[in-house]
């Protein structure tokens, strides 16, 4: 089948440095996404993140459900700010039993798939996506507004932000008591340099920030992994690669996936204001979680989780 003429191909990627063109960046904020069958909810994370960003630039890969057609329709649609692209080689997932012998430079590397993504972007400051992060407006406009007010110069910093993990529990949403959040670190918006570049890991793939510090900067989305078909796990292969990590992830999820209303969940989170000065004096992720644990009854006060999905979901038309 021809692709979509909003949407191109590539095979046999081969990463540079040079490709992040650091220097020649227009002033703004972009996002990249990396999606293997991601129709569930691709439209609405887009749709309710455009109206933060420059632009987006969504990359798929091996995808059977009906996430290309939603990407053909997206680019279509905003072809001045979606940006799309259909990555051709196979890329193991993290897990996988062929990826721990991948070489750094392999087109089969999340490493390298990551930093296509990532070249591909033009703004200077980039944040990653994923199709299953699900915009709370409220909190992720304040976040923008001051990126821009500061003139898109964050100052040596990476501003991270984290997600809520959400259930459906007897027709309602809540919060995922075992595992309430996504995101420690991980996301965020960063300037671009020549540093910032992604690599094979043992694990996974990493992120390079090196000389950036790392500042958390709050709740902004809301992550709808556990409320797909197959609970997020179905792009990792787990029947090729039977007693591995993910399996074991799986498992654990299907025995401890109890729900917290949000009010609930807030509740847990009273502590005394006196913590806050504390999240700055701590290294590393110690300080960010703490710093997470700060926002959670702030960010969240007045949330109706029902509410913003439906937001969400109104932007995308059927």
């Amino acid at each position: 089948m021809a692709m979509p003429a909003s949407i191109e191909t590539v095979s046999g990627y081969r990463f540079e440095p040079a490709q992040l063109a650091a220097g020649r960046r227009q002033p703004g904020l972009s996002a990249f996404m990396r999606v293997r069958n991601g129709e569930e909810f691709l439209e609405r994370t887009v749709l309710s993140h455009l109206p933060f960003f420059d632009e987006i630039v969504i990359v798929f890969n091996q995808c059977t459900d009906g996430t290309e057609a939603v990407v053909a329709r997206l680019a279509a649609r905003h072809p001045d700010r979606i940006r799309a692209y259909h990555y051709l080689d196979r890329v193991h997932p993290p897990g996988h039993r062929a990826y721990l012998d991948l070489p750094q430079d392999s087109t089969a590397s999340m490493g390298t798939y990551s930093n296509f993504a990532l070249t591909r972007t033009t703004r200077s400051v980039v944040a990653k996506l994923d199709d299953d992060h699900v915009c709370i407006e409220r909190n992720f406009e304040p976040l923008v507004r001051s990126i821009r007010e500061r003139g898109y110069r964050l100052g040596g910093r990476m501003l991270c932000f984290s997600g809520l993990n959400l259930v459906r529990e007897d027709g309602v949403l809540k919060v995922l008591a075992s595992e309430p959040f996504c995101g420690t670190g991980d996301i965020g918006f960063f300037e671009v340099s020549e540093h910032t570049r992604f690599a094979h890991g043992t694990k996974h793939e990493t992120f390079s920030r090196r000389g950036l510090a790392r500042v958390y900067a709050g709740l902004v989305f809301l992550h709808c992994k556990y409320l797909k078909r197959s609970f997020g796990f179905a792009n990792y292969e787990l029947e090729d690669n039977p007693g591995g990590r993910f399996e074991r992830k799986l498992h654990r999820f299907m025995d401890n996936r109890a729900g917290l209303e949000l009010d609930a969940f807030r509740a847990r989170y009273r502590w005394p204001g006196r913590l806050a000065t504390l999240a700055p004096r701590l290294p590393g992720k110690p300080g960010l979680v703490l710093a997470r644990a700060l926002s959670v009854h702030r960010d969240l006060e007045g949330l109706d989780l029902e509410r913003a999905m439906e937001r969400a979901a109104a932007c995308a038309p059927a």
